[in-house]
């Protein structure tokens, strides 16, 4: 397969002067120009597919087409994807229906079916906070492995291509569902199901409570109930809590809880707590939440069986504890320390208040999300390196006053 990384550019769709066809000498000198010019890839029609057959033409094996196919209807997705092929393209864009949403198995069955037909690698959509971590973590500790990534959209796959340029990692998505598939997927799910336990809840012992959260709740916790019921490809859950500290991505580093308590402390000059400020998750450092997918990979190369995986492969990330109260008592005193703010104090404010200070609703500050992580540090030698989030919560203030100008 041709190696995608470096620069890939998205082209436009020259038409000839009555626009009733494709301007096949504009669009050659376009290629010819780009190619010139140092471009690694040509991305023809973006996420929707038009001149795939020409691109590849005029591109002459001198750089990998990534050909966009993707289409409201599978018959007409798998018809172009087969015709991407047939014409010389290295790999196709799908972008999932979006007029007609889908689920989760019928979506892998979508993107099944295409590699079946066109036996084309996917990009499908994995640049966010915690993934990119990841890819950097996996990366870091197994340059040895191929590695296949999911991306939203072009500009994001090639943010990616070009801050990992090696071969070993490409934008591309490989269903979870294949029924072939014999390598192991693994997903992140916030701890939102635990938000209203006072208690903790331990992912060995009480894996049993979990799975009953889990399917109590399957209409709000869909991909967790899917992925928790299948039988064929070996798969884990992660639960992360607040998770913390910059991540190590290319395309995004910030996480939410943390920074949005800092965000509106600088832009409002108050630091705020909902309620009494009692609400208490666990939390991690993202290089330790990354560590947990290094090593399940490293479980799922080995192809090592036993209960880490499918109905038993559920896994807390959880580390220490800290009160809402007590993380916005040391944000205050961070933003204070830092000139962002003339008090440390903080201010009690209810939850409608809070869900006018933040688009992501007082639910991540007013609620209890506390884990044991046993399983991992049990079955997979997962041990903490990261900061503990009181010394990191400087750095996020400092951060954040940087996003914003200040």
């Amino acid at each position: 397969m041709a190696s995608l990384h470096g620069i890939l550019v998205a082209l436009i769709t020259p038409f000839t002067e009555d626009k009733t066809k494709i301007d096949e000498a504009r669009l050659e000198s376009h290629i010819n120009h780009l190619i010139a010019a140092g471009t690694h890839g040509l991305v023809p029609g973006g996420s929707t597919g038009e001149f795939t057959t020409l691109c590849v033409k005029f591109a002459a094996g001198r750089v990998p087409v990534v050909a966009g196919t993707g289409s409201t209807s599978t018959a007409e997705a798998v018809e172009l994807a087969v015709h991407a092929a047939q014409t010389g393209a290295a790999v196709v864009v799908v972008i999932p229906p979006f007029y007609d949403p889908v689920n989760l198995e019928q979506l892998t069955e979508l993107f099944s079916e295409i590699h079946g037909a066109s036996k084309l690698p996917i990009i499908t959509g994995a640049s966010g906070y915690l993934g990119g971590d990841i890819l950097h973590a996996l990366r870091g500790a197994h340059p040895e492995h191929a590695l296949g990534v999911l991306v939203r959209d072009e500009a994001k796959a090639g943010t990616i291509a070009t801050a990992y340029p090696e071969k070993s990692v490409e934008a591309i998505a490989r269903g979870l569902s294949c029924r072939d598939r014999a390598s192991p997927g693994f997903r992140d799910e916030r701890a939102f199901d635990l938000r209203y336990s006072r208690g903790q809840i331990c992912d060995l012992d009480g894996a049993d409570v979990v799975r009953d959260i889990i399917h109590a709740n399957a209409s709000k916790r869909v991909v967790a109930n899917f992925i928790l019921n299948l039988t064929g490809p070996r798969t884990a859950l992660v639960f992360s809590p607040i998770i913390y500290g910059r991540g190590r991505g290319a395309v995004k580093q910030r996480s939410v809880q943390i920074p949005e308590l800092a965000r509106v402390a600088i832009e409002t000059g108050k630091t705020v707590q909902v309620g009494k400020g009692e609400s208490t998750w666990s939390n991690v450092h993202i290089t330790d939440v990354s560590d947990i997918f290094v090593k399940l990979v490293e479980k799922g190369v080995q192809s090592e069986t036993g209960s880490l995986w499918n109905k038993d492969g559920l896994y807390f990330a959880g580390n220490t504890r800290l009160s809402f109260g007590q993380i916005s008592q040391q944000v205050a005193k961070a933003a204070q320390s830092l000139g962002l703010v003339e008090s440390d104090s903080v201010k009690q404010v209810d939850p409608e208040v809070a869900n006018k200070l933040t688009s992501h609703r007082a639910v991540l500050w007013e609620t209890n999300a506390q884990q044991n992580s046993q399983r991992a540090r049990e079955l997979l030698g997962w041990q903490l390196r990261g900061k503990v989030l009181e010394e990191e919560i400087p750095a996020t203030v400092r951060d954040e006053a940087g996003r914003l100008g200040k």
